[in-house]
């Protein structure tokens, strides 16, 4: 089994197949994904300072983030030259306390915004969450159902 650092040295690659939680000994893991790692109050950087040698990321996990990174950076940059704009009004639009402002943005840009008015209302996400506990969600989502860390690395 081979094993080298990422570009930038934040991840011990591996040629095997799959990886072993060096905390739990728990297998099939393409990576040691953060949300796991959680779970034992553990981050990516701490495994490596407490298990140097031991991998943190397949490398065909590695080959699929990279090329990713790759094609979305692509993409971003089509849209970015583009110059396209679209409307945006405020997630709240249909409240009576909303203050109904639009705004242009780039195309590129989410569908919605928060707007002042509705921010000093105390509110965060149309489900109400707070911002913390979506974020946490969808981080779970993401790596339970797709092992990924977000949708960028979601295959088409």
């Amino acid at each position: 089994m081979a094993t080298y650092l990422s570009k930038n040295k934040k991840q011990l690659i591996t040629d095997a197949k799959e990886l072993i939680c060096p905390y739990c000994n728990e297998g099939n893991f393409q990576q040691l994904h953060p949300a796991h790692l959680k779970k034992h109050g553990k981050t990516v950087n701490d495994a490596r300072k407490e298990f140097p040698n031991s991998p943190t990321m397949t490398v065909e996990r590695y080959n699929i983030q990279l090329g990713v990174s790759t094609s979305g950076g692509e993409g971003t940059k089509q849209k970015v030259e583009s110059g396209e704009k679209k409307v945006v009004s405020c997630y709240y639009n249909q409240d009576l306390n909303c203050s109904h402002e639009t705004r242009e943005v780039p195309s590129y840009y989410p569908n919605g915004f928060l707007c002042n008015k509705c921010k000093s209302l105390g509110k965060e996400s149309l489900d109400g969450r707070e911002k913390e506990e979506a974020n946490m969600k969808r981080l779970k989502t993401f790596s339970d159902k797709y092992n990924v860390l977000n949708a960028v690395f979601l295959k088409k």
